[in-house]
């Protein structure tokens, strides 16, 4: 499950809309909307922030949070092999040689 996953879950199950949970965490619905579908990523404070609001206790928290860097993790891995392929197509539009 990623974070935006679990934010909507969880405004879900506490019958938030994201104009309401916005209102809580004092940001924007469309920030909330771009979060839900992995557009951004939270800050620390608004992680701590919503885990306020659903009332996330300890031993919740700490699976969250290895879960959640994890997911950041993997993004930046994609990320950098995305910048690597469009590098090794520029290499090869130039050369016409694949690199190695």
């Amino acid at each position: 499950m990623t974070f935006g996953e679990w934010l909507q879950t969880k405004r879900k199950e506490h019958g938030l809309r994201q104009v309401d949970l916005a209102g809580q965490l004092g940001v924007t619905n469309e920030y909330i909307s771009r979060l839900e579908n992995g557009y951004e990523q939270p800050s620390t404070e608004l992680l701590r922030n919503a885990l306020l609001v659903f009332d996330v206790t300890g031993g919740d928290f700490d699976g969250l949070f290895e879960q959640f860097r994890g997911e950041k993790t993997d993004r930046k891995f994609r990320d950098l092999e995305k910048r690597v392929r469009k590098l090794e197509a520029l290499v090869y539009r130039l050369t016409g040689e694949m690199p190695t």
